[in-house]
């Protein structure tokens, strides 16, 4: 049984196509009864193993604007900050890391918000207290995977993520504000919120797959519960590199099938490591691993540090045009 549930585990992460009776697909790949399959999705996501299916849509291609942002908070006001990050609808992942900057978070506002990002990170610094920070936004993209595999020191071909550089019509933020969340385990789980679109199914099915082509879907598949998963060890590797090797080292760091997210990142007086590469482990020495053989294959002596997570905050999928943002801005607007 835990070979089948690892296969399952392997495959519900891979890109599932979008068809009518999307489990039937995985049940084929698995040569099982599609009821059996369902069945086995159930009790993981009952244990906490599988946390959702369900389309996985790109930030930026929505409009939104995202950072990186790291805090260094006092530890006697470490719990009253990480309750106020935690309340902003686009903070989606926030950890207690081992260095100076002790709280990391990513944050994301819509393409609409009347505060922008500068003024909505004043207002988190001055309540919660934090005594200096960093913004470290994206330059540019390597690798978005978020998949999470025992042979993690294997390498794989990647193509370059793509990001719609379009507008977004009212049919489209309302067909992604509907397929955000996790989908029913039912052999035809889009056929519900077709019918709350009034919409075909089948045209449903024939958007998202346009939305996939073009970007503004990342792909189809389950997110696990990393650590219910057995992969304890959240290592982000930073490192400083030359300029002009940036392309190079960012594309053989992402070929590691243990890397699930590497970005080139901004720099400031505080902050010097400008490639970003996070690695999921079972262990801590998993992580180390990854992080020789990466060095090995770079053969030059560049400056990195590697900062585990020591507690996990938050972490949920981002809520793309939901009123909630606007709701916490009209709040907290008068702490600007």
């Amino acid at each position: 049984m835990q070979d089948l549930e690892n296969k399952l585990i392997e495959v519900i992460q891979q890109d599932i196509p979008f068809v009518e009776e999307p489990f039937e697909t995985i049940a084929e790949t698995l040569g099982l009864p599609v009821s059996k399959t369902m069945e086995l999705l159930q009790d993981l996501k009952q244990r906490g193993i599988i946390r959702q299916i369900a389309p996985i849509y790109d930030t930026k291609s929505l409009g939104y604007e995202s950072s990186l942002v790291a805090f260094k908070i006092d530890e006697e006001d470490l719990t009253n900050a990480v309750n106020i990050l935690n309340e902003h609808p686009g903070i989606s992942h926030n950890y207690l890391r081992d260095d100076e900057f002790n709280v990391w978070f990513t944050i994301a506002i819509p393409p609409d918000s009347s505060l922008g990002m500068k003024r909505t990170i004043d207002i988190l610094l001055r309540k919660t207290k934090a005594k200096k920070y960093a913004v470290l936004n994206t330059k540019r993209v390597f690798k978005i995977s978020a998949r999470f595999v025992d042979n993690a020191q294997e390498r794989e071909n990647l193509n370059t993520p793509k990001s719609f550089k379009g507008v977004l019509s009212d049919e489209d933020k309302l067909i992604i504000k509907h397929t955000q969340y996790d989908l029913p385990i039912t052999r035809r789980p889009f056929d519900g919120i077709s019918k709350k679109l009034n919409m075909d199914v089948n045209n449903l099915l024939k958007k998202l797959a346009e939305y996939k082509e073009v970007g503004i879907i990342r792909r189809f598949s389950g997110l696990l519960h990393h650590r219910n998963a057995g992969f304890n060890a959240n290592g982000m590797s930073v490192w400083e590199v030359p300029e002009d090797k940036i392309e190079d080292y960012g594309t053989l760091m992402s070929s590691f099938k243990a890397v699930t997210h590497c970005y080139e990142r901004t720099t400031n007086e505080y902050w010097k490591y400008n490639l970003f590469c996070m690695i999921h482990g079972k262990t801590k020495e998993d992580v180390y691993d990854v992080i020789e053989l990466i060095k090995n294959e770079i053969g030059e002596d560049l400056s990195y540090r590697v900062l585990f997570s020591l507690k996990e905050f938050k972490k949920v999928r981002l809520r793309y045009f939901e009123d909630d943002y606007y709701k916490w801005e009209s709040e907290n607007s008068s702490f600007v």
